[in-house]
């Protein structure tokens, strides 16, 4: 329990007593002093901001709905991604030969076709046979033939065409040439710059060659991006 002195007798009394129970002096209750009250003020608002932070929304709930980097929905597209489109997709593939004596460079440009034919023995081959489109440049010049990765062309001196079919045009007839190797799975084509031409255009084109014992075999080609050597 608490003490204090009388003021008027010196005894020693309870901070409570209403009175000194020695000499009936009565107690004088101590007040808080201007200092005390100060800081009893500055303690309940430093409270008060306590809770009204406590209470507000944070940072990042109001500016859940501004466009950031993490939001994209709402980014709007820079100048930039507005004026260069993205290239489409090519399925050219390119290729460079040095050649070790004379040192001259040939460049290669090939497309695969989309599917696939299948023959008889001895050109069974597993996933079947695809037809090539080459573009060649080097030092004797370009030019442009076909090739099958198994299978017998039926290309003569005197008889050697294919089919070309241009979009949703009518099928022509080209000339084709023998390999000078005489090599059977290979067609070079005469007019390799007009032919080049036709694939600049980036239309599909379907191309049908006629094999030994097997008759004519169609092939789906996806020109797009063509890039000229």
């Amino acid at each position: 329990m608490a003490l204090t002195k009388c003021k008027e007798c010196g005894n020693q009394i309870s901070q409570k007593a209403e009175s000194c129970p020695n000499c009936g002096a009565p107690v004088k209750r101590q007040s808080i002093g201007c200092a005390s009250a100060i800081g009893v003020i500055l303690l309940l608002v430093f409270a008060g901001s306590m809770l009204r932070e406590s209470l507000a929304p944070s940072p990042s709930t109001k500016e859940s709905s501004a466009p950031t980097k993490s939001n994209p929905v709402t980014e709007a597209p820079t100048k930039t991604e507005i004026s260069q489109p993205k290239e489409p997709k090519s399925d050219w593939y390119y290729d460079s030969r040095i050649d070790k004596m004379s040192e001259k460079k040939t460049s290669y440009a090939i497309l695969t076709s989309e599917d696939s034919t299948y023959f008889d023995f001895p050109y069974k081959r597993t996933g079947g046979s695809y037809l090539s489109i080459v573009f060649r440049k080097g030092p004797d010049g370009f030019d442009a033939y076909l090739k099958i990765d198994e299978g017998q062309m039926l290309c003569s001196y005197s008889d050697c065409k294919f089919r070309l079919k241009i979009g949703d045009q009518e099928p022509q007839t080209w000339t084709g040439l023998r390999s000078t190797t005489h090599n059977s799975d290979l067609m070079f084509i005469r007019d390799a710059r007009q032919f080049e031409k036709i694939v600049k255009s980036g239309n599909p084109l379907k191309i049908g060659i006629n094999f030994h014992r097997a008759g004519e075999r169609v092939f789906t080609f996806k020109t797009e991006a063509y890039k000229p050597l």
